[in-house]
């Protein structure tokens, strides 16, 4: 059951699924001048979510965010009704096109299985003007999270199906505090300027690992395609980075375009993480393009002494001056 709260509304109004309450809500209630709040009761809900109310507020009402589940199990090696393959961007359990969203609480998984059976597949894809999302588990395998907006051009001929995510060209701004973020390659990506604090990410040891050739990887963790001249791409402030793969075999990131940036601060990096760090995606020119620092990390994975030459150690009077207020500033966040 879900529960409608409207500061308009006497009691709240109980729906049957999430995307029939986001579907008949009357247009008084969306049209964006108060935050309207859906909260979910406990349990499983089987179901796609596309959502542009303007200001929504999600909550799940469990006791942990795991009690209150968002699934759907659509990866880009399905085919549509035409006998084409989906692709990347049809595929989100969750997809959201508000312009601010606050999701708490809760799980949003993609259950399609792994990338190299199933293809790309989104939990959660934010093409919001901005989203804070707390207390959140997002679970997947390739490309759990994405972050809008879309490169200019698609690689491949139909690369970017899913039309509704040439609406907005806009970066989307995002905070994610204390969550759970899983998957396995690529699994936070796109151009989208995102702050994770005090978040887990963890890398998923893909089924086929020990049959493949010695020196391919078990996975990326990012794969930002931040626009050009963006001030911010990916930060991770206080973040662990986890895992079940082996150790040495996982990249922090990969370039999805020439001017990613990721950066990780004060983060715990376990003995997944490959020595060298980064990867150019066979891109030799993205190496004096790309903008990858670290500053101030820990744990097994977090010594710089082997990463390769084009990252950066970043120096601490620098570090200091990149915090959650100025990203928050920068894109004008009211949370």
């Amino acid at each position: 059951m879900l529960r409608l709260v409207d500061s308009q509304q006497a009691a709240p109004t109980a729906y049957g699924s999430l995307q029939a309450a986001l579907a008949e809500l009357p247009p008084e209630v969306i049209d964006g001048s108060e935050p309207l709040t859906l909260q979910l009761a406990p349990g499983h809900y089987h179901e796609r979510i596309f959502t542009q109310v303007p200001r929504l507020h999600l909550q799940g009402m469990g006791e942990d965010p795991a009690d209150t589940l968002i699934e759907y199990d659509l990866g880009a090696f399905a085919q549509d009704a035409d006998g084409e393959k989906l692709g990347t961007f049809r595929t989100p359990t969750f997809h959201c096109e508000s312009e601010s969203l606050h999701l708490e609480n809760l799980t949003i998984q993609n259950s399609a299985g792994p990338g190299h059976s199933a293809g790309q597949a989104i939990a959660l894809s934010l093409n919001a003007g901005q989203a804070f999302v707390e207390r959140c588990r997002l679970l997947g395998d390739q490309d759990t999270l994405f972050l809008a907006p879309l490169p200019p051009g698609a690689l491949q001929p139909k690369g970017f199906l899913g039309t509704e995510l040439w609406r907005r060209r806009e970066v989307c701004a995002s905070v994610f505090t204390d969550c759970y973020i899983e998957g396995g390659v690529d699994f936070i990506f796109g151009g989208g300027a995102a702050w994770f604090e005090r978040c887990e990410i963890f890398s998923r040891c893909p089924d086929d690992f020990a049959d493949r050739p010695d020196g391919v990887p078990a996975g990326y963790l990012t794969a930002a395609s931040t626009p050009e001249g963006q001030p911010f791409g990916l930060v991770f402030a206080d973040c662990r980075l986890t895992s079940n793969c082996p150790q040495a075999s996982v990249y922090l990131g990969r370039p999805w375009r020439d001017f990613a940036r990721t950066l990780l601060l004060r983060c715990y990096i376990g003995a997944h993480i490959k020595p060298e760090g980064w990867h150019d995606w066979h891109k030799e020119n993205a190496q004096s393009t790309v903008w990858y620092g670290e500053w101030a990390s820990t744990g097994p994975g977090s010594d710089t002494d082997k990463r390769v030459a084009w990252s950066r150690l970043l120096h601490e009077d620098v570090a200091r001056t990149i915090t959650r207020a100025e990203f928050s500033k920068t894109f004008d966040l009211n949370f």
